[in-house]
């Protein structure tokens, strides 16, 4: 009986090291850049759960989605509802908690490498924008 309970206790082990795994790729500081300037930056911390924040800035868009403008504001404000799977990261952040929040998608496109991409955007089409990972 006891060498089934530590085959059970070692696939219990094994299968929560697995579930934990997704996350993990997202920890750390990741930036996005314009024209030569970081104007993104967002936290990323695994404490049994996921939390950060992100940058504040300004984004601009031509008529096919591209980034046309970007810069950084100052200030920061907490990444929320954080949920991890596969390659990408999803999460709800707010400059201003008395307007809806924006979502977003991170999603690993590489090691160190990875596309930040605003959902539900309604008739403006956005294009997902690149970020890196800082070592």
């Amino acid at each position: 009986m006891k060498p089934i309970l530590a085959l059970a206790s070692s696939l219990l082990t094994v299968t929560l090291c697995a579930q934990g795994q997704p996350e993990e790729k997202f920890a750390g500081t990741w930036e996005g850049g314009f024209n030569g300037s970081v104007f993104v930056v967002l936290k990323i911390h695994i404490n049994g759960e996921i939390t950060g924040s992100m940058s504040n800035f300004n984004l601009e868009v031509d008529e096919k989605g591209n980034v046309s403008s970007a810069e950084a504001i100052d200030g920061e404000s907490p990444i929320l509802k954080t949920r991890a799977q596969d390659d990408s990261l999803t999460f709800e952040w707010n400059t201003d908690p008395k307007e809806a929040p924006l979502k977003f998608e991170l999603k690993a496109t590489g090691a160190q490498a990875a596309q930040l991409r605003l959902l539900d955007t309604g008739d403006v089409k956005i294009k997902p924008f690149n970020m890196t990972k800082r070592t």
